[in-house]
């Protein structure tokens, strides 16, 4: 395959390129600023509780700490040093935070009863009660319980809809839509399995599979089989039956549903109830981002295609990751092509490689970037493509990315042991590790953590914390709280075990 020269930037051009990062970069930061830091402990918990290290459990707003903990037979769970309703016995996967970090859950045993605590209440006992499931937003949380009369579901501590044989709770089978209001799951009884959606259940099939709300969670979609046939049900209509079906996926405005379907060994493409295409075998259906394109990968006779508004692509021998870009104008892929993998944006093709990462578009659309692993004098080596430009060679690199506002870009790179961020296509300063990094929200800033002689701290576009600590706790995030705020929590921080480290970043 003919490949552009226009990839291949000759040394010149490189230094130019170069030299024009350095003169932005150094001009976004010549104003001098420090960096004001406070060490805030958590509480030790009383000396006669011993914490169970490997439940450690970082809230998603790396705000607070949770763990379980013993004292003789009795147990606890220990939330920011305090402990919480004690029981005999504490459930292996607890405790479990909310999405907002508000709330904070775990199971106990006590008195021959499995109880639900959630903060500071304790929900009536069972004789056995599931893991607490939280909503993707808010506090709501669900949970299965069993009792004499079978099994259930408690939802924000209310007993819901009928009891059943049993109830399946993997992650896809019990699912909260996107506004927390509604619970799909999965229940049977001897009359078979039976979808349930708001407490109510729908007649029995013969096998349920991956309820799918769509995303302003007015609509359900499962996949159910009956008389040997699997279809897509929508309040209570089946579609077409197949052989077997697969990926089910909305579109952003939840106005179109796609999903791909086997029948008499073919894979079908079918989009609003009507069956499309088929192909050898299919793949990844995915909408743009503004609901109005639909793309999905296609193979016939060992030929991959892209097929994007009903247009099918070229055709190699394999095809990966597909994306669209924010505005839903631009797209792009990888594609394998003889022993080389390169990227295909916009239908113009990169240069080979021996591997490829995923594509991933700048927030404004402008800019496709993304990891490439070549051979250079016998090494392997990894570098960062940017549109056409080529960034120079590491020994590992991870994937980059961009700051909000579409303008700056970064990624961690290692060279001979040592590690250093690339931001704007400027090396950083040279460490024994990084860790953590993100732009803040007005994009002005990148922090990162950075490891030196065997300790961490917090840096900023290259100034360094003066506050050292043995690492991050495992779970915690770089959080900025605003353009000039941020935190993180941290082990070994002014001899604390545990502690939030804040960071003001302030001028000089």
């Amino acid at each position: 395959m003919n490949q552009p020269s226009v990839y291949f930037i000759s040394a010149a051009h490189r230094l130019l390129s170069v030299a024009l990062f350095l003169s932005v970069w150094l001009l976004a930061n010549a104003h001098a600023f420090v960096l004001r830091e406070t060490v805030t402990p958590f509480p030790d918990p009383p000396p006669e509780w011993k914490i169970f290290s490997d439940s450690l459990t970082v809230s998603p707003d790396s705000s607070s700490l949770a763990c379980v903990a013993r004292n003789g037979e009795r147990m606890t769970v220990m939330r920011d040093g305090k402990p919480m309703s004690v029981f005999s016995k504490i459930g292996r996967a607890t405790p479990v935070y909310s999405a907002d970090s508000k709330s904070m859950a775990f199971t106990g045993y006590r008195d021959n009863r499995w109880h639900m605590a959630i903060d500071d209440a304790v929900h009536p006992g069972y004789a056995a009660v599931s893991d607490p499931r939280f909503a993707p937003r808010g506090d709501r949380m669900a949970y299965i319980i069993r009792d004499v009369s079978g099994q259930a579901v408690v939802v924000q501590g209310q007993r819901q809809g009928p009891y059943f044989e049993g109830i399946a709770f993997k992650p896809e089978h019990f699912v909260f839509s996107p506004d927390a209001a509604r619970l799909a799951y999965v229940g049977g009884d001897a009359e078979g399995y039976k979808p349930v959606v708001d407490s109510r259940p729908a007649d029995a099939c013969d096998e349920v599979a991956t309820p799918v709300f769509s995303p302003d969670s007015r609509r359900l979609v499962w996949k159910v089989k009956r008389s040997g046939k699997w279809h897509v049900m929508e309040d209570g209509d089946l579609g077409p039956g197949f052989d077997a079906v697969g990926t089910m996926v909305f579109s952003p405005d939840s106005r179109h549903l796609a999903y791909l379907a086997t029948r008499e060994k073919k894979m079908c493409v079918v989009r609003g109830g009507l069956i499309g295409a088929c192909f050898d075998a299919a793949a990844h259906p995915v909408f743009s981002p503004d609901s109005s394109r639909f793309a999905h990968i296609a193979v016939e006779k060992h030929r991959w295609t892209v097929i994007i508004d009903g247009k099918a692509g070229k055709s190699f021998d394999q095809i990966g990751a597909f994306r669209f870009s924010p505005d839903s104008k631009r797209t792009a892929y990888t594609v394998r092509q003889d022993d080389r993998w390169l990227m295909v944006v916009d239908d113009s093709y990169g240069p080979p490689f021996e591997v490829v990462s995923i594509p991933v578009f700048s927030p404004d659309s402008r800019t496709i970037a993304y990891a490439a692993k070549t051979t250079i004098a016998d090494s392997v080596q990894w570098i960062a493509v940017f549109d056409d430009r080529l960034g120079p060679a590491f020994d590992r690199i991870t994937l980059p990315f961009f700051s909000p506002d579409g303008k700056r870009m970064a990624y961690m790179a290692v060279k001979d042991g040592g590690w250093r961020m690339v931001v704007d296509g400027v090396n950083g300063p040279v460490y024994d590790g990084l860790a953590m990094p993100v732009f803040s929200p007005d994009a002005k800033r990148l922090a990162y953590l950075v490891k030196q002689n065997s300790t961490w701290s917090v840096a900023v576009d290259g100034v360094q914390g003066k506050i050292r600590f043995l690492g991050a706790v495992k779970g915690a995030r770089l959080i900025f709280d605003t353009g000039s705020r941020l935190h993180t929590l941290v082990m070994g921080a002014a001899n604390e075990a545990f502690a939030r480290l804040d960071v003001i970043i302030a001028d000089e």
